[in-house]
């Protein structure tokens, strides 16, 4: 018998836990994003926009069909990986 019986495991900090999210554009094109499930959802879709070379200010972000708000976490929406955010392009005016 060995003496590893009795050795613990290190448990997972939850607050380590890390989600990977889905932008999916009006066009239908994707882009996944992986980062700390504790981080404030406003970092992830400034740097959605940077990249995609998008004004914030202009876009509507939507997580199952409601406008999601930016200063939560994913941890705090329970969101899982793979979970969809729709990405719209907010309209202005009317009739």
């Amino acid at each position: 018998m060995g003496g590893n019986e009795n050795q613990k495991l290190p448990l997972e900090n939850p607050h380590d836990r890390r989600v990977k999210l889905c932008f999916k554009a009006q066009d239908g094109t994707e882009a996944y994003y992986k980062f700390n499930a504790d981080t404030k959802l406003q970092k992830l879709l400034v740097s959605y926009c940077k990249e995609n070379n998008l004004e914030y200010k202009d876009l509507r972000f939507l997580y199952q069909g409601k406008r999601l708000a930016a200063n939560r976490t994913p941890a705090e929406l329970d969101m899982h990986d793979e979970d969809e955010i729709d990405v719209m392009l907010h309209q202005h005016g009317g009739g």
